[in-house]
């Protein structure tokens, strides 16, 4: 029986039936996409022995002005996109701070919150001064006045 050529999804170029990789772009035949997939690749190609993760990274680090220039001048396969490499480090940068940094604040504010709460505001010898100072003024002295109106204005009944 004949194989049957098929058609790259890559590169568009035919190639038979048997094979597990296209012989032209190097892509494989039959690509299943699935989220394992995704994450796999996506921590294999930044950490694998030969990641172009850390051949970006330590130049980008004491040699900030060569990456660009290789970029420029055409070589970007051996390096990984500048928006990649960004994309990255601000993730790994916001997943550190949220981490280490946010999660002291976060507890240090805990704990001075349950110490404000924890005292009492007012004090019973407050209270009690409080309530003996109301006993003392008579109301009524206070509101008198303004029973009759407010000086100025006009009563309208």
């Amino acid at each position: 029986m004949k194989k049957v050529p098929v058609d790259c999804k890559n590169c568009e170029k035919q190639f038979k039936d048997g094979f597990q990789f296209c012989p032209h772009c190097g892509q494989k035949a039959k690509d299943e996409l699935t989220i394992g997939v995704l994450f796999y690749n996506t921590i294999s190609n930044y950490f694998s022995f030969d990641a172009r993760f850390f051949k970006s990274f330590f130049p980008l680090l004491f040699k900030p002005g060569y990456l660009a220039s290789q970029f420029i001048k055409g070589k970007r396969l051996l390096y990984l996109h500048p928006a990649q490499l960004y994309l990255f480090i601000s993730v790994v940068f916001f997943f550190l701070l949220t981490t280490v940094v946010v999660r002291d604040q976060v507890q240090n504010f805990d704990t001075a919150l349950k110490k404000a709460t924890d005292k009492s505001l007012i004090t019973n010898t407050a209270k009690q001064k409080t309530e003996n100072f109301l006993d003392d003024v008579e109301l009524d002295s206070v509101l008198l006045p303004f029973e009759q109106g407010i000086p100025g204005m006009k009563n309208e009944e």
